[in-house]
């Protein structure tokens, strides 16, 4: 792997810098996450006293992720990559877990840098098994020296790019086990109605409204994304294929920013400065040795190191918390199994029945009594309302349950102007929350069945607020 390199004999300080500013601001995020991200439905069945007691000790979690910072830099700039950046993975992997722990789900994306640091320290570790010596005779003992450390950060180098490469194919291999092919833009036209604003008239939102009035175009996107994250596999074969896979991983990240507002610059900074000439763009290219020899003897130490490595590495993929984060967020899976100890959490009562969904307060007697007939046990369409809570954030939700799933309607003053709603009933517009293909179905099936018989402006507590529908 270290033949694929495209910085030559060029010191990898720079790259070091730059695992330690991605894993920086994933570990700054992780905290405030953990800081101030509510739970969700899911989670973790046992945190133990560690994580469950930093989560609830926000100022000692806060110490974590300080400490966890100045282990990075001090990796970055220490002369010491092996213990220092081992320290910095291991107060990496506290606040990780953390996260996961408190906030029930796991942003893949967050843990690039981490890999990509495991795989540096791997890497020295392996470096100092073979222990490389530059071998040239016109060269002064300083050249060689710093050859010889350089030969060194070559193998982290490689390591590094390969836990990014990791990570590329464990998302899409994810994506081809669970739907292959079929693999669609559903989750894209969910990210663009999530996020695009109505009012907004920018280049970026006409871009997005591109893709979203053209059918075609979000199909067309997921495959191209599966398509590049599984050629990432191609940055470990040789020194072109990395500049060009790089170059379209990067693009596949602008992307995704421009048009559904996924932005990951972390990501874009490991692929760019791994993975890019720079030294040989910026004229900085350095002259190496003739030849690089490694020490006989110690090759089956080298191999005793890479194989605890490997054993290391397995044992701490099956125990961290490898969670569904697409399921929980856009109910779509792309991730066919989950090795974790994760519980869904109880049911919560909401009104007259139970439900799964977010947790809501139960609706008054005026909520009801103005929803009359529709009320818990009342069938809509192919459902059964399950559940009514009070006025939130503007809005009264109904969940429904029947045998195409759950479905979240959710009742707001019907807005004067914009895209329409999925259904309107009065002056309510009906919305629905979740992936399950009955949700407008059923918002149309409600406004069938059940009209206001109170207008808006004569009740006392139900006070609800238009929102935007999202763009068609």
């Amino acid at each position: 792997m270290t033949s694929a390199t495209v910085w030559g004999w060029y010191d990898r300080r720079p790259q070091r810098i730059a695992i330690a500013a991605a894993a920086t601001l994933d570990a700054c995020w992780l905290g405030w996450m953990t800081r101030f991200d509510a739970p969700n439905d899911w989670v973790h069945a046992d945190p133990g006293p560690l994580f469950g007691g930093l989560a609830r000790s926000p100022w000692l979690h806060g110490m974590v992720v300080v400490a966890a910072v100045v282990a990075l830099w001090t990796f970055a700039w220490g002369r010491r990559p092996v213990l220092q950046g081992g320290v910095a993975l291991g107060l990496l992997f506290v606040v990780y877990e953390t996260n996961a722990f408190q906030t029930g789900f796991l942003v893949p994306e967050m843990h690039v840098a981490g890999s990509a640091l495991l795989g540096w320290v791997v890497g020295r570790m392996v470096a100092a098994g073979l222990d490389p010596r530059a071998v040239d005779a016109h060269a002064a003992p300083a050249d060689l020296a710093r050859w010889a450390n350089v030969a060194r950060d070559r193998l982290a180098e490689a390591g590094a790019i390969a836990g990014v490469v990791a990570n590329y194919v464990v998302a899409a291999l994810s994506k081809w086990l669970a739907a292959g092919w079929d693999w669609d833009g559903r989750i894209i036209r969910r990210l663009l109605f999530a996020f695009r604003r109505v009012d907004d008239t920018g280049p970026i939102a006409a871009l997005g409204d591109a893709v979203r009035t053209h059918a075609w175009l979000p199909d067309a996107l997921a495959g191209t994304t599966l398509l590049t994250q599984s050629a990432a596999v191609l940055l470990l074969v040789g020194p072109r294929l990395r500049v060009a896979v790089a170059l379209l991983l990067a693009g596949m990240h602008v992307a995704m920013t421009l048009t559904a507002r996924v932005i990951d610059p972390q990501l874009l900074v490991l692929v760019g400065v791994l993975c890019l000439p720079w030294p040989r763009w910026l004229g900085r290219s350095a002259v190496g040795p003739t030849q690089v020899e490694l020490a006989g003897r110690e090759v089956r130490r080298t191999v005793a190191l890479a194989v605890g490595s490997a054993a290391l590495l397995g044992t701490c993929a099956w125990t961290l918390p490898i969670r569904e984060a697409m399921t929980v967020r856009f109910g779509v899976s792309q991730t066919p199994w989950d090795r974790s100890r994760i519980a869904q959490a109880p049911a919560t009562v909401l009104g007259a029945g139970r439900s799964t969904s977010v947790w809501a307060p139960r609706a008054g007697a005026e909520v009801l009594a103005w929803l009359a007939p529709i009320g818990p046990g009342a069938a809509v369409g192919d459902a059964i309302v399950t559940a009514v809570s009070a006025v939130v954030a503007g809005g009264v939700r109904l969940t429904l349950q029947g045998k195409g799933g759950e479905t979240v309607l959710l009742l707001h003053a019907a807005a004067i102007r914009g895209p329409p709603a999925p259904a309107t009933t009065g002056e309510v517009a009906i919305f629905y929350e979740g992936s399950a293909p009955s949700g407008a179905a059923r918002a149309q099936a409600l406004a069938a069945v059940w009209r206001p018989r109170t207008p808006l402006a004569g009740l006392a507590s139900v006070s609800l607020t238009s929102r935007p529908a999202p763009p068609r």
